[in-house]
């Protein structure tokens, strides 16, 4: 089972496509590349912490079998 920290810190990297909104609207605003480059440092950290965390869980993690008996629609509202 993946432990509590790794699983917060994958629910907080998640969040990390709003850096490259607000890198963004830096680079709209002034119209320089470089203004705002720390939150596009900050995106390509969290990509990168997600990526070692995906590759950890697939090497050590176990595969458990699902049985899947049945399948029905959702309700329609």
């Amino acid at each position: 089972m993946l432990s509590k920290i790794l699983e917060q810190i994958l629910v907080i990297t998640s969040i990390s496509p709003v850096f490259v909104a607000l890198w963004f609207s830096e680079f709209i605003s002034t119209g320089n590349f470089l203004d705002g480059v720390f939150w596009l440092v900050i995106f390509f950290t969290f990509i990168i912490i997600s990526s070692i965390i995906i590759k950890f869980s697939k090497n050590n993690l176990e595969v458990l079998p699902i049985e899947i008996r049945s399948i029905a629609p959702a309700e329609s509202l």
